[in-house]
């Protein structure tokens, strides 16, 4: 049996690949950076899991997945922009995943820009997740 995090990330990354623009790949948790021909490309990374007391029997679960695009163009922010919006959309509304977590947010968003390439960016975008699940399982 699979931790419920490791479920919602097999959606997420699912729902990634099947909403992404044409040429546009989706790496989960990938260590090494992104080369330039692989642009634009989004890397997803959990980051901040927490655990605290609900009830008795319940603990909720909260983590923040970073959803990382990268993208090289000329302007860069459109670019980022469109696959963000492409994305956004199914990541908070997908009935599977909300069957599995209480909610999905965006909690923030940041730009990077490359000082050696104008038309490199990096838009960070955080969401938090939250699910309920009893405390005796993961």
């Amino acid at each position: 049996m699979s931790t419920v995090l490791f479920q919602l990330l097999e959606r997420v990354d699912g729902l990634l690949k099947a909403n992404v623009p044409v040429g546009c790949q989706v790496f989960r948790e990938r260590a090494e950076a992104e080369s330039r021909s692989e642009a634009p490309c989004i890397n997803v990374v959990p980051r901040d899991v927490s655990m605290e007391s609900f009830s008795r029997e319940m603990d909720l679960h909260q983590v923040v997945l970073e959803v990382r695009i990268q993208v090289r163009a000329d302007p860069p922010t459109p670019s980022a922009e469109v696959i963000h919006a492409a994305v956004h959309g199914p990541l908070v509304s997908d009935a599977v995943l909300l069957a599995l977590v209480d909610s999905v947010r965006l909690e923030s968003s940041s730009f990077s820009e490359a000082e050696a390439d104008a038309t490199a960016l990096d838009k960070t975008n955080r969401y938090r997740i939250k699910y309920l699940i009893p405390q005796n399982t993961l």
